[in-house]
């Protein structure tokens, strides 16, 4: 079964260089075949290619003209722009890969002299727009902004610290944000918005023409429409819509605190330590509402056209919900750790066996090993991203981490428990010791979680020592 996997791998790697290769060989062809002269591209500006870009530049870089492939950026600020003199749009014709401090994708327009309802200049008209045909993906240690006029066709991926999606900006997919960001959207989002934000912000000229969910740590405001489901979570947080708030579908809400405003077309599902209406005259439910709240409260009539259902609030905070919660967890652990051993346990045992080989030595060899891979991985997974030739090979890496990392702590116990050794202990047993011990030091404040990284490193180090070191 090891060396089954060895060979596997290795022949899937080789053939997945060589495809890379043949591809990006494909996507760059000679001058000489386009009959047109080679284009010259300076610190500062790209200009009209057929072939993917890759830039790895520590200052600013701007992209001024189309490009027919993808990009692969690493800079401090970004900017996606077309030049004023240009006579058509910017349009980039595949996927953008950026690593960066700050990203702009702008497009050429001109302001009216008319202002909106929330003060800010309207919109005359777009001379020259920027158009992404494929996904974007982002980094951003700072701000990431999709600015008026400019459009993603496909999804966007960004994490960033705060994240700007601009009036009359347009993302055709869908739109998915990571990190304790603050994301706020203006524009247009075809497809639905998904992720985990500190802080959200949707004005009356946001548009998400699906669903809207997002889990909140600290405040959402929201106006604008929704044309689906609208469903926020904010276990400590305060949620709040305006009279210009509608969802077409139905409603969710899990907050703290919940200020209703505007138009829910279909029914709506609250939980809140405080809910309130804003005004009765701009809150309307026309399926059923059904809300959990701390005290007792009553709903005037003519805010909910269906029926209104109370139910039990739980309050998250407590002691017998927290309790609640770690069984689980401790039950949902138990299953991950014996499901996946007890495979591995069947279809290769002689790994397993080798894995149960446990001294002190091995054990600072794993956390070496493990330590050694953590701090190789990001770098080696950053230039694989920035060579063109082998981007599918950094993708096959990155899922092989994740594999790994995956069966590494039920392998890990188990092995431990095999090493073991008791006649009055059945190795079952043995391994829901060795999992407890591992949840409840887990627990422990601050110093649990470095006990379990240090875990799950010594763990990720013995499998990578035991299927390429033949000695026990």
């Amino acid at each position: 079964m090891l060396k089954f996997f060895k060979r596997f791998s290795i022949i899937v790697i080789f053939i997945l260089l060589i495809s890379s290769t043949v591809f990006a060989e494909d996507i760059a062809p000679s001058s000489s075949e386009n009959n047109s002269p080679t284009s010259s591209v300076t610190e500062n500006q790209v200009t009209d290619r057929d072939r993917d870009l890759s830039i790895r530049n520590s200052d600013n870089y701007s992209m001024r003209e189309s490009l027919n492939g993808n990009a692969f950026i690493k800079t401090n600020n970004l900017l996606i722009s077309p030049l004023m003199n240009n006579a058509s749009p910017l349009i980039i014709n595949g996927d953008i890969f950026a690593i960066v401090s700050n990203a702009n994708i702008e497009s050429n327009i001109v302001f009216s002299d008319s202002k909106d309802k929330s003060g800010n200049y309207m919109i005359d008209k777009v001379n020259l727009s920027t158009e992404i045909k494929g996904n974007v993906y982002v980094m951003a240690t700072d701000t990431f902004t999709l600015d008026s006029g400019s459009k993603i066709n496909g999804d966007l991926y960004v994490y960033a610290t705060t994240v700007n999606i601009n009036n009359q900006a347009t993302i055709k997919g869908n739109l998915f944000v990571f990190g304790n960001s603050t994301l706020n959207l203006h524009g247009t989002v075809n497809g639905s918005v998904y992720g985990v934000t500190s802080t959200y912000n949707m004005n009356f000229t946001g548009h998400v023409e699906k669903d809207l969910a997002l889990t909140i740590t600290d405040t959402a405001n929201i106006s604008g429409q929704i044309d689906r489901n609208t469903k926020i979570y904010s276990e400590k947080g305060k949620v709040v819509t305006s009279s210009d708030f509608i969802t077409k579908r139905d409603l969710f809400i899990d907050a703290a605190d919940f200020q209703f405003a505007g138009e829910v077309q279909g029914d709506a599902k609250v939980s809140a330590k405080a809910l309130e209406f804003n005004d009765s005259k701009t809150c309307v439910i026309q399926g059923n509402l059904d809300y959990a709240t701390k005290s007792q409260m009553s709903i005037p009539n003519e805010i909910v056209k269906g029926e209104t259902k109370v139910s039990n609030y739980t309050d998250k905070t407590s002691f017998s919900y927290i309790l609640l919660e770690k069984v689980i967890a401790f039950v949902s652990l138990l299953l991950y750790v014996f499901i996946i051993a007890l495979i591995f346990k069947y279809i290769a045992p002689n790994f397993v066996e080798k894995l149960s080989n446990i001294t002190t030595t091995n054990i600072f060899i794993g956390l070496g090993v493990g330590f050694g891979l953590i701090l190789a991985f990001f770098p080696v997974l950053l230039l694989l991203l920035l060579t063109n030739f082998t981007i599918a090979l950094a993708f096959v890496l990155l899922l092989t981490i994740f594999f790994i990392a995956a069966i590494s702590v039920p392998l890990f116990v188990l092995s431990i428990a095999n090493a073991w050794k008791s006649e009055k202990i059945n190795l079952y047993f043995r391994m829901l010791i060795v999992t407890s011990i591992l949840f409840i030091v887990s627990l422990i404040p601050n110093i649990g979680i470095t006990i379990t990284l240090l875990f799950i490193i010594i763990a990720i180090g013995k499998i990578l020592t035991a299927l390429f070191y033949k000695k026990n």
